[in-house]
This record gives C-alpha cells, structure tokens and sequence, in this order.
C-alpha cells in the first residue's frame, strides 16, 4: 500500500508524524474509495497532482495496448473507455491530452489517427491543443499540421487557445 511504501522510506511511529500522513496533509497524494464491479468498494491512494496520474495511467495503457513487434494498437480499449462519445472524451480530459504527448512517441501515430471518428469531438481539440506544450516537437508532423488547419485554425476560440500554447512555448 501507499501507506507502506511511505513508511519504508520514513519510517515514524505516530500515524500524525509520518511520511504519509504527511503527503496526505500536503495535498500531493489523496485517499479515496473506488467502486470495482458492480458493488464492491475498495480504498486507493492517489496522487493528487492529476496529470502526473493521468500520464502513468496513459503511460501503462500503451505498454499493454501497442504491439511494438507488429506496430499495432488496441484502438478499442481507448474508445469504449475514454472516447466513446464526446461526454466520454470531456470525462476524461486529461488522458486524452496525455495520449496525445505520449502516441506519437511510443507509436509514431497521432491519437486522432488511429480514431479519426473522435477528432472533431471539442474536448478533444482541447485537450490536443493543452498538450502541444508538453509535446516533443521531434513528433509532429505533416499529419499533426493537417489536424490543426482543419481543427483548430478555423475556429477562432480554438485558434486563440493555441496561439496562446504557441506563444507559452516561444516564451
């Protein structure tokens, strides 16, 4: 448990004085409850810091999604359970904007790629254009510039948002 793994570095004998009790404190990580199946409840720590958890979360769906040997990606997996609609997509924002920093590099494919049917969805031109400051620009391409004429460009709110990215990256 997190509780455990805190201990071991810092070991205290007062709960109040420990290291995890500490981060809890300090709001980097957090307890929660989650439901598994349909009626079960279990407790789970958390990291706090949303994208540090929702880049892991991307980081381990593509080691067990990406057939590096044959190049191909369970697609399925990410639409059922984070883009399967735009309310889908909305839900879980921040792992779509991971997908799009992480794809590229793992796959060589964009997210709007290998789902091309959730590209116009305004979650994730959000999210899109949210992750162009964490992106290696080693992994942008003719591809990458297409979806921003088509997407982004030609709305003036989306086209605002990422000259502000742009503008955040030169600065």
């Amino acid at each position: 448990s997190a509780m455990d793994i805190a201990d071991s570095i810092c070991h205290k004998e007062e709960f109040e004085r420990s290291l995890y009790r500490y981060l809890i404190s300090e709001g980097v990580l957090s307890e929660d409850r989650v439901r598994i199946k349909d009626k079960d409840w279990i407790d789970v720590t958390r990291f706090s810091y949303e994208r540090f958890t929702d880049f892991m979360v991307v980081k381990r769906l593509i080691e067990k999604l990406y057939k590096k040997e044959s190049g191909e990606f369970d697609i399925e997996v990410l639409k059922e359970r984070y883009l399967k609609d735009e309310y889908a997509a909305w839900r879980h924002k921040g792992i779509v904007e991971s997908l799009f920093v992480q794809l590229p590099e793992a796959t060589g494919k964009e997210l709007f790629e290998l789902l091309p049917e959730c590209s116009s969805y305004e979650s994730v031109v959000d999210a899109f254009i949210e992750s162009f400051i964490w992106r290696n620009p080693e992994y942008l391409n003719d591809k990458t510039t297409d979806y921003i004429n088509k997407y982004i460009m030609c709305y003036k709110e989306s086209r605002n948002n990422f000259i502000n990215s742009l503008l955040l990256i030169s600065s």
